[in-house]
Parts: structure tokens; sequence; C-alpha cells
């Protein structure tokens, strides 16, 4: 793979990229057309060492002519032309940037850099080139949320907002469709231990909801979309409030009271003065703390998709600990989605645990033998998940984690317990080792 290095001054803030950003491994970095959000990005990227493939030079050097010629017609001076220049080779051994090499450099991309994002191929593709597995999901996962966070901290910077949302959905997307278990487990164990509480939450919520949506056979699938990006955005309009409160101890005060109960509505105000003209997912964002128990069918088509997000809602933040609350076991929480405001079972609610299972990944379970676990994938039966041991059945934390076959005798699941339980908290890539690859069976 022949490489160019790219000068600093090749990369703005709020511009896309003309063609994919590598690091000097060839590694993919940003796919074309993507944008450099923010400077933070944008220092993130040349800490990496931004290179591109020589097949790309020329479609750079297009892209550059294009700029210069814009400004040279407003009239910029010599001087400004000059600092955006770029010399790059004219022309060698080229090597055609396929969409699988791109899917191949996004599956091997390092845990410093922004989300690798395969760019979709031509349009003269007989298939699009399958996803593969980032090489460091965690990382993966970090980058998505870093990505995510000016988007729902700081949303009126940078410009076409809809367009920079959707791509976020899709690279979420993708990525949790690359292995579903993993990046459950990633997500739960990421809400429940960073600072970045408001930008997680949504992801994880986004990715519950679009798992729940499959459970309901007679929505079309056209509604996903919005769905989603309703679930991203829910929180719009308090998601400095949502960080604090996560840290608070307290009960709400009358100020944030307020704004919590405002807060639907105005996010779907704010999205639509930000250009976003999509009706479900306006609707969605705008009804998702709807407390209205009773079956989906017979609701406006939005308010359905925010019932959903609610419910997703609702059982996430069971499980996220917060500082005046402890996490609460899978069980109950799965209960809290799955009965409606009426003491009933919850059409939303049961598309939800249905979609997670007695025992999602990332949840704590003890076991019959007394040992205490961490579920890493769900089994070929509700009540087998794959599970890591943490503590031992004397109580003490095991040194690594010890996976174990819940089919055994003496090792099935006995109870989903509050991760609190646990007591010790493991790196959550030595978790990712343990859980292995979809289907492989359980050890111990």
């Amino acid at each position: 793979m022949q490489l160019v290095p790219l000068p600093p001054s090749a990369l703005r803030v709020g511009a896309a990229v003309p063609c994919a950003l590598r690091d000097a491994q060839g590694l993919l970095l940003l796919a074309a057309g993507s944008l450099v959000e923010s400077e933070a990005m944008r220092q993130q990227l040349l800490a990496r060492g931004v290179h591109i493939l020589y097949a790309d030079s020329e479609r750079f050097q297009r892209a550059l002519a294009g700029r210069l010629t814009t400004m040279l017609h407003q009239n910029v001076s010599l001087g400004r032309m000059a600092r955006v220049e770029v010399d790059l080779p004219a022309s060698a051994p080229a090597t055609p940037l396929t969409a699988a090499a791109a899917a191949a450099g996004a599956a091997a991309a390092g845990p410093a850099g922004p989300a690798a994002i395969a760019p979709p191929p031509p349009a003269t593709a007989a298939a699009p080139a399958p996803w593969r597995r980032p090489a460091d999901p965690v990382a993966a996962w970090q980058a998505l949320a870093l990505r995510a966070a000016p988007l729902l901290r700081e949303p009126a910077a940078g410009g076409d907002y809809p367009e920079r949302l959707r791509r976020l959905d899709l690279d979420a997307l993708d990525l949790l469709q690359s292995d579903v278990d993993l990046s459950l487990l990633v997500l739960a164990q990421l809400a429940g231990s960073e600072a970045a509480y408001s930008v997680l939450h949504a992801l994880w919520v986004a990715a519950i909801v679009e798992l729940a949506a499959r459970e309901l056979p007679d929505w079309p699938a056209d509604w996903r979309p919005p769905l989603r990006c309703a679930a991203l955005t829910m929180n719009l309009a308090m998601t400095t409030l949502q960080d604090q409160l996560s840290q608070q101890t307290g009960g709400l005060l009358p100020r944030q009271r307020l704004l919590v109960q405002q807060h639907p509505q105005a996010g779907a105000d704010q999205l639509r003065a930000l250009g976003v003209d999509d009706a479900l997912w306006l609707a969605a964002v705008a009804s998702h703390h709807v407390q209205a128990a009773g079956p989906l069918a017979g609701r406006p088509e939005g308010e359905r998709l925010g019932r959903l997000i609610q419910r997703a809602d609702v059982y996430t933040a069971r499980l996220s600990p917060r500082k005046g609350r402890p996490a609460q076991s899978a069980t109950a929480a799965a209960r809290a989605a799955y009965l409606g405001e009426d003491g009933a079972a919850d059409e939303a609610g049961a598309a939800v645990v249905k979609a997670m299972g007695l025992y999602p990944p990332g949840c704590a379970v003890q076991l019959a033998s007394g040992e205490l676990a961490l579920v890493l994938r769900r089994g070929p039966r509700a009540d087998a998940p794959r599970v890591a041991s943490l503590v031992g059945r004397s109580g003490n934390p095991l040194g690594d984690p010890v996976v174990r076959d819940t089919r055994v005798r003496g090792q099935e699941v006995k109870a989903a317990i509050p991760a609190k339980d646990l007591r010790v908290r493991m790196a959550l890539q030595r978790l990712v080792a343990a859980a292995g690859a979809p289907g492989e069976p359980g050890r111990g």
C-alpha cells in the first residue's frame, strides 16, 4: 500500500475530507466525505499521523484545485491561498481503494483515532463489502462517542446537522451489527463507568431500540433510521443537565425539574431549527417522555417510536449507576420496562425485553457455584449466557476473568444481581477478549 503524508494544513475543521485518511500503517482513520467536526478531532487525527493512498492523491488535488479556484473567485489574498496548498506527488504507483480494502482498514483501526468508517462502495459495485469487526471494539465505540459529543453538546457548530447526525447513526449501526452482543457489552460497561453519561446513554438506547424494533414485525424497516436518530437526540435540550444529574446525589432542584419536563418538546424544536424535517424523528423526540400505557396500535406513528424509546430509556436507566443511585439488576430493569404505568404488560417494553433477553451482555449474575460473574454474550438458551466469573465462591476477586459454560450443572445462572455486588472492575479489553467470537462455546 503506497502512502503519502498529508500536511496539517490540509485538514480544516468543518470541512469534508476528499479521500480516506489513514495512519502510517495504512489503517483507516476517517472515510472519504466525513467531516472534521472539531479542533479536538483534528488534533487527534494529526497525532496519529495522517496519510492518504497514492491512488487518492489525484482526487485530493482535484478537490484542492476546486477550493483554490473558489478562493480566487472570492478575491482571497494569495497569502491565504498559499497556506492551503499541499505538495503531493502528481503520479505514483496506484493501488485502487476498494470498499473491501477500506473495510479491512476499518477493522484494524487503532484505539486513539476517530471512528473507523468504511466508505460506501462505488455505485457500480454488485454488492457492498461485508463489515468486519474492528480489532478494538472498545476504542471504536469510544471514538463514536467522541464524535457524538459535539453533536449533542454543541449541535449548532459545524453546520448540516441532519447529515452529520445521520452519518453518525449509520456508523453506529454498522458497528452494532458487526457484533451485537459485544457492542451491548461495551456500551453497558462504558455507560456505567464514563463521565460522559449522556453521550454513551444515547448510543446505548439507540442500539437497543434498533434491536427492539426488529421484534415488532408490523413496523416498517424505514421507521428504524428516524427511530435511532430520535434515540440519539432525545435529550438534546438537556445534555449538560443529564451529565450533571448523573453525578448529583440529591433530588431534582425546581429549575432542573422544569427543564426535564420541558426537554422533549424543546429538543424537537431545537432539531427543527437545526434543519431536521423528518416528521417521525421530531415526533418521537417530542413524545419520548409521554407515560401512556397500552398497545401501540392506534397511536400516531411518531408516538409509537417515542414509546419504544421511552421503554428503552427506562430499561437502561435502571442498569446505569449514578452518584446517588446504584444500578439495579437486569431482572429489575426488565420488569421496569416490561410493566407499563398501569402495571400491565407493555407492548413496547416487551419488545425491549425480548430483544435483550433475560441476561443481557454487561449484566452481573450469581452462579449456582456461588461465583459472581458478568454476562459476555447471550447463549443458545435464554437462561444459559456465556459469562466470565470475576469473584470466586470464597468472595475473593479472581485474578483473571474465567469463562464459564452455564449449561453445565453447578455453573447455571442462579440470579441476576446489581453490578455493585461484584465489588470488582475488570479492564473492558480483557472482558472483550474473554467474550470470544459469536457462537464460540463456553469454557470452564
